[in-house]
């Protein structure tokens, strides 16, 4: 594999769960087509169906390139990652396909139980594409205009910035009857249950560690006071009712409808309730 311009760790850039936009060619020219992807064994894997166009045009020529990109324009952060190599056609291997749903699903336990069988266990074949060629380029100057150290002079990838917080729980006095509420309050603002045990459960971003769970107490919980309260960021306005209403259809109290909040900043935009247990839960975007 030869490395044309390396700004930054290639094996970390492709161990995020990003899409991966996969180039093939056609007699027609290049086609483009966004897929999921694993990095493993010096090769970038794919799962398709063996009825996918892009995988009949690799049968007829196996030369593909790859392109991955990492931006967040509010932070000024762009990683580009861009491949030229061969791509071959595989039989499937259900352990392997399994591992790379999970990077972007989580746990197989919860995954959808529709999107598992008429999406996942139809991939019959695995694409194994091997780079001769890559450009890994981080251009996260593009907001500071300085070309120079991009690198150094980009405090905030990924692997460095940390939040404050690594999680928080709670404790709830009926287990199945919390796990409905939250399961339907935080899906409106992406968060999903990617655990589950007999006493506890974690929810998550799809693919990413838990940032807050519920666990069985094993006594009757005292109403928490209200300046105790747990945030959950919200991608935007719509989301912030979308969680609001959710939250109250399954029995939430209302303890503040959807508003902006100026007392809290110019642009704070919340929701507040109380769950089944009494405690005080938001959530909240910035726009």
């Amino acid at each position: 594999m030869d490395i044309i311009e390396q700004d930054f760790d290639i094996e970390e850039f492709l161990n995020r769960p990003l899409f991966a936009h996969l180039t093939t060619l056609s007699d027609a020219g290049p086609c483009e087509t966004p897929v999921w992807f694993s990095w493993e064994d010096e090769a970038l894997w794919i799962i398709a169906t063996s009825k996918s166009s892009f995988a009949r045009r690799l049968l007829k020529d196996e030369r593909a390139a790859v392109g991955i990109v990492d931006f967040d324009l509010k932070r000024g952060f762009l990683q580009h990652l861009g491949m030229r190599g061969v791509a071959t056609v595989l039989p499937m291997v259900i352990d392997r396909r399994a591992r790379l749903v999970t990077r972007y699903l989580g746990s197989e336990a919860t995954w959808n139980s529709w999107f598992r069988a008429n999406v996942v266990e139809q991939q019959d074949v695995l694409v194994k594409f091997v780079p001769d060629m890559v450009i890994a380029r981080d251009q996260s100057y593009f907001r500071s205009g300085d070309l120079a150290n991009k690198v150094e002079r980009n405090p905030s990838t990924p692997e460095q910035v940390s939040p404050m917080l690594d999680h928080a729980s709670f404790g709830v006095s009926n287990l199945s009857r919390s796990i409905a509420f939250y399961d339907s309050a935080l899906s409106g603002v992406g968060y999903c249950r990617i655990w589950t045990t007999v006493d506890a459960a974690g929810y998550a971003r799809s693919g990413i560690d838990e940032s807050f769970a519920i666990r069985q107490a094993p006594a009757p919980i005292p109403v928490a006071d209200e300046r105790c309260h747990i945030a959950f960021v919200a991608s935007d306005r719509a989301a912030v009712h979308t969680f609001y209403d959710a939250a109250i259809a399954q029995g939430a109290l209302d303890d503040g409808p959807p508003e902006l909040c100026l007392e809290y900043g110019k642009r704070y935009y919340a929701a507040f309730v109380r769950d089944l247990d009494g405690y005080r839960i938001e959530a909240v975007c910035h726009e």
